[in-house]
């Protein structure tokens, strides 16, 4: 059975806060949090009547549930709702022919053996599907999904099946801040995600800019200098690895640093 999101999650106090938090990321001219400026007290009106709307959203009851459901599986019609639900998510969830890329990369994670991700593009008339593991895959397993994804490409599909490794990354840094200690969460949460962001968006074998990360994260309000920048897989600094061609790379953990 499906079980449905509480959609009621936030309240006021992390609504407001979450808002504060991202001025730094937005401008560096709006210094004044205190409760009597004009914007923060826009902010706390905007942040209740958002908790209002929320709290309302979270009150579909079974009436609602049966009318959308009438639309998007109507051969359910008349039965229960815990049983329409569980038959609608079994049926959405199911590809039957693989179109884009996203199909492609959730039947390889639904295959035997299970990849713990994938990845699918096209090169030239070529689709190549990568799937990726800690642990290196035999060519019979290789083979087993290839047998499971194929009767579900187009006629006209090319597809190729590799593997790649994962490789994680493990970061450590710290990063001096000016005296405006106000900042240090929203400036926490932005260098992690350019951690995060400059692994995912290389390619296979490609292995993360440090320059340019050191770049971005000197670019983010409120930070001086950084004092310290590592990232090492395996125990060894990342520019310091020579053969990348088969490797992944995903941050694994981030230990970060901030003072003033």
């Amino acid at each position: 059975m499906m079980e449905l999101p509480v959609l009621d999650d936030k309240k006021y106090r992390r609504l407001f806060e979450e808002a504060v938090a991202r001025i730094p990321l937005l401008t560096d001219k709006w210094t004044d949090f205190n409760p009597q400026d004009t914007g923060i007290m826009l902010l706390e009106l905007l942040a209740a009547m958002t908790e209002i709307q929320i709290y309302y959203l979270d009150q579909t009851g079974d009436r609602f549930l049966n009318a959308y459901f009438d639309l998007v599986a109507p051969g359910t019609k008349g039965k229960p709702v815990p049983q329409r639900s569980a038959e609608f998510v079994r049926e959405f969830q199911q590809v039957k022919s693989a179109v884009t890329f996203r199909d492609y990369e959730m039947l390889a994670l639904s295959s035997s053996p299970r990849p713990e991700k994938a990845r699918a593009e096209q090169t030239g008339g070529m689709l190549r599907l990568t799937v990726f593991r800690k642990g290196r895959l035999t060519s019979e397993e290789l083979g087993r999904i290839y047998q499971e994804i194929k009767p579900h490409c187009l006629l006209t599909t090319r597809l190729e099946i590799r593997q790649a490794l994962l490789a994680p990354l493990n970061v450590s840094c710290m990063v001096r801040l000016d005296a405006d200690t106000g900042r240090s969460q929203a400036c926490r949460a932005k260098i992690i995600d350019i951690f995060t962001g400059a692994a995912e968006r290389k390619r296979i074998g490609e292995r993360p800019d440090i320059g340019g990360i050191r770049m971005e994260i000197l670019s983010v309000p409120a930070v001086r200098e950084i004092e310290r920048l590592s990232i090492q897989y395996k125990g060894t600094d990342l520019d310091k690895i020579r053969e990348t061609k088969n490797l992944c790379f995903e941050i694994e953990s981030i230990r970060l640093e901030l003072f003033t």
